[in-house]
């Protein structure tokens, strides 16, 4: 769900997903 795209800050959201990818 790329629902983040939405909200201004979608950079920082992305880094956040990216975050919980590289944590698993």
């Amino acid at each position: 769900m790329r629902q983040y795209q939405k909200l201004p800050h979608s950079r920082f959201a992305e880094a956040l997903e990216w975050i919980k990818n590289w944590n698993k």
